[in-house]
């Protein structure tokens, strides 16, 4: 639906069309003068203008004018609606400053309706188009406005002397305000009523006397809370009640013949801004009930399900752990076996065997020492990834300079260039994110171990939501085809005999940052080097 702006300094007017408008299921938002609108306006860009003519501080025709010079709002389609300005004059005036419709109240509120849903569904003019204008000379359309407000001022003047002798008596204002909206009212779905302070019915639509099971004349001079509730009087949340206080809207839902009801009492106020009554609204909301009683039923649900899955794997995890234990007991034994007895052969037989013996012996002790590895980084990958997170606040550069140290056997005889940028605090767990740190720094030195000098860069950018830490190297880069196995487990872009390791520290490295709410990404060319960046989200 569509927004909508009403300028209109009559009250009655304004929340008339705002029930014809609101009915159709549109937003819409209220000035009382010409200057207020186009300050609305420009605040919060409308689909669409429907503007009174005779209005104080500005015009409409003022309005108008100013409107079809503004350059953000002159495409946004205006519509005059008046009952004062009839003659075809004013029309032709009115269009020929740039106004798209002109209609004459009152109008039958289908037709109204009508009309304004064929120009929110129109084609709209292209940015700078200007609307067809009337060629008349500029001194020529102010002569003639000033003709038609003058004329139509006059006139005013008398209506409102007038009018002031009838606002005399409230009961006459009251009953004069609310002479033209019946046929209005019997066409919307809500049941609708003008109620007294004394929450005596003084008008109402048909769908009001529905709800009650009467006729309208019989509603008519009844309390609104014997109809609505067989009360004597009102009860205590009434929100008739409520706005003699407030002076301002009021709600309240309840429960009537098997339906869901919304009550909106808006107050109604006179010149002086004194409460005179209020207009009573109430709309059937049992489907939205339903939907929301639905959907809090399976928001249960879900909880229930999510409470069961919690639990499974809780079992499964401590089922994992149990697991790892045993793998760890009973693949290592077997592996210190291989390894000593390996060793007691070497030593043994090391004069009877030939060289050929000798390394089938060394291949046994290095493949169970592998093997031992492999069984450490397994259980750390699975333990890693269970373990309860302890978010701090972090200096990447004191944790950068612990991985060094504990990396520095590594960089011991090799010539590494360093240029370690100015890193920021993170948000996280520290014992995460060194070891995060420590494999992908290990990862650079051994993919730089056959350059003469390697070159290692840490340095880190902040973005919008996120911090990005990037460790970059020019060691033998790697095939981008390739990249999406990089953080995969065991995989392996290299030959083992050039470079070792399990396949598993970049996986491990991936775990641990989408853990902390991250991403993980590589950039490389083969023999140009690569790097690897991760992300941590903004606290």
């Amino acid at each position: 639906m569509k927004t909508i702006l009403i300028a209109d300094d009559n009250q009655d007017n304004l929340y008339l069309l705002q029930s014809m408008l609101a009915s159709s299921g549109h937003t819409v938002i209220m000035a009382t003068n010409g200057a207020e609108a186009l300050e609305k306006a420009r605040k919060s860009l409308p689909d669409l203008i429907i503007s009174d003519i005779l209005m104080p501080v500005m015009d409409g025709f003022s309005l108008c004018n100013a409107w079809e010079k503004d350059p953000i709002l002159q495409d946004i389609p205006f519509v005059f609606y008046t009952g004062t300005y009839t003659d075809p004059k004013d029309e032709q005036f009115a269009l020929s400053l740039g106004a798209d419709r002109f209609i004459v109240k009152p109008k039958e509120p289908e037709v109204f309706l009508k009309i304004i849903a064929d120009l929110l569904a129109g084609p709209r003019r292209e940015k700078g188009e200007k609307r067809h204008r009337l060629k008349m000379p500029e001194k020529v359309l102010m002569r003639e406005y000033s003709e038609s407000l003058f004329r139509k001022l006059e006139n005013k003047m008398l209506e409102l002397e007038a009018a002031n002798r009838l606002l005399k008596e409230k009961e006459l204002a009251l009953g004069n305000s609310i002479r033209n909206w019946q046929i209005t009212f019997d066409a919307m779905n809500d049941a609708i009523s003008l109620i007294g302070l004394d929450g005596k019915i003084l008008r109402c639509n048909t769908a009001m006397a529905k709800l009650v099971g009467r006729q309208i004349k019989d509603v008519i001079g009844q309390n609104c809370y014997t109809l609505m509730h067989g009360a004597s009087k009102p009860i205590p949340e009434c929100p008739i009640v409520r706005i003699k206080s407030s002076k301002q809207r009021e709600f309240l839902e309840l429960f009537k013949n098997d339906r869901w009801l919304h009550v909106t009492v808006d107050p109604l106020l006179d010149d002086e801004s004194s409460l005179i009554g209020g207009i009573h609204i109430i709309r059937d909301i049992t489907e939205r009930k339903r939907v929301e009683e639905e959907l809090r039923r399976h928001r249960e649900h879900l909880e229930e399900l999510v409470g069961e899955r919690t639990a499974e794997l809780e079992d499964m995890n401590k089922e994992l752990e149990s697991f790892s234990y045993s793998v760890s007991h009973d693949l290592r034994a077997p592996l210190r076996h291989l390894t000593g007895f390996a060793g007691l052969l070497t030593e043994k037989l090391s004069e009877n065997l030939d060289d050929e013996g000798k390394r089938y012996l060394q291949v046994i002790s290095d493949s169970a020492m592998k093997m031992s590895r492999l069984i450490d980084d397994i259980l750390l990958f699975s333990r890693m990834g269970r373990a309860e997170m302890r978010k701090i606040s972090i200096d990447m550069n004191a944790l950068v300079k612990e991985a060094l140290q504990e990396l520095e056997t590594e960089v011991q005889g090799r010539d590494i260039r360093w240029a370690i940028g100015e890193l920021p605090r993170v948000e996280g767990d520290p014992t995460m994110l060194r070891l995060v740190m420590i494999n992908l720094i290990a990862n650079a030195l051994k993919f730089t171990r056959k350059k003469k000098q390697g070159i290692i860069e840490i340095n880190a950018a902040a973005k919008k939501k996120e911090v990005v830490l990037t460790v970059k190297d020019n060691g033998v880069g790697f095939d981008m085809k390739y990249g999406d196995k990089l953080f995969s487990i065991f995989q392996r872009l290299h030959r083992e005999e050039d470079f070792e390791g399990t396949g598993i520290g970049l996986a491990h490295v991936k775990r641990l940052v989408h853990r902390h709410g991250g991403r993980v990404w590589a950039d490389g060319k083969v023999n140009e080097g690569a790097s690897f960046s991760f992300s941590l989200p903004k606290s």
